[in-house]
């Protein structure tokens, strides 16, 4: 299991904001014009709906008589008290069928195309999809809206300021990591707010890490370390501006079916059609005298 923490750079005095901000009020603004997107909510709709639901003991034909039927029956008035009664979605039923906020790209396409066409208080006509049948009423329209510079600028400066940090503070937390200070990284790890958070057990010849994703410079680090539990003695580039403190919980040896391969010519052949092992095993051998064995890395 592997412990990993996603290095935010932080430690930021609010009196460093704010004289950053008054300093560079022009930088700010710029930022804020330029990553206008990045300050700017959604255009979303508040919608309930109805579903009725095509399996195996409702066919699409009979599906489609029963959402026609509760359709004419449905006002504004009545929606959800016919939601809690007839709806077969449980997730939305027990709440007047409210399905809650809708933003474009991240719902069912069809139910997402007619309710962001409709007006507030209208009913749709049954919706038609993979899973069966909807009928949808909007409740509200919110649009987009950009928040104003005021709200976001000290934000902004925060953001800027910490890039400005960052070679400073990454320096020094390598530096712990590197000595396998652990007291000293769990010292500075509180100070920013930050913890450890529980990968899981995964095998090292794969390229992922569980609620990590790929991350093979973090599995090199962890090769490079060798077998045993203990700090990873190396600040991980993950790449993004993101970086990595680990330290292996347990190591967990897996059987190979060649007894006479030892220490890491054993890893190496039982993970040679790997090409990270490859890569790694490059780089040792460009720091130190390495024999490698064609054999076991063809």
């Amino acid at each position: 299991a592997l412990p990993i923490y996603f290095f935010k750079p932080g430690l930021l005095e609010a009196g460093d904001v704010q004289a950053y901000l008054a300093a560079n009020k022009a930088e700010v603004e710029k930022y804020y014009n330029d990553n206008g997107v990045e300050f700017t909510d959604e255009e979303k709709v508040k919608a309930r709906h109805i579903f009725v639901r095509i399996d195996d003991k409702r066919p699409e034909a009979e599906a489609k008589k029963v959402a026609t039927a509760l359709r004419q029956q449905l006002t504004k008035e009545n929606f959800a008290q016919m939601a809690a009664q007839n709806s077969d979605d449980p997730g939305s039923k027990t709440k007047g069928g409210d399905i809650g906020e809708l933003t474009r790209g991240r719902s069912v396409p069809e139910v997402e195309k007619v309710a962001f066409a409709m007006n507030e208080g209208q009913i749709s006509d049954p919706i038609a999809t993979t899973f069966g049948y909807h009928i949808v009423m909007v409740d509200k329209k919110i649009p987009s809206s950009k928040k104003p510079m005021a709200a976001v600028e000290a934000e902004i400066a925060r953001k800027l300021l910490l890039k400005t940090k960052q070679p400073e503070m990454v320096t020094k937390l390598r530096s712990m990591v590197e000595k396998g200070s652990k007291g000293e990284v769990e010292a500075w790890l509180g100070r920013a707010g930050l913890k450890w958070q529980e990968s899981g057990e995964f095998d090292l010849s794969s390229v992922t890490i569980p609620k990590l994703g790929d991350s093979k410079a973090l599995i090199s680090a962890i090769l490079r370390k060798g077998k045993g539990s203990g700090l990873v003695t190396q600040l991980v580039d993950n790449s993004g501006g993101r970086y990595l403190v680990a330290e292996v919980v347990s190591w967990k040896e897996v059987p190979d079916q060649n007894a006479e391969v030892e220490g890491v010519d054993r890893m190496v052949a039982f993970r040679k059609s790997s090409d990270l092992i490859e890569n790694w095993s490059k780089e040792v051998e460009a720091a130190a005298s390495v024999q490698r064995n064609p054999r076991l890395l063809q």
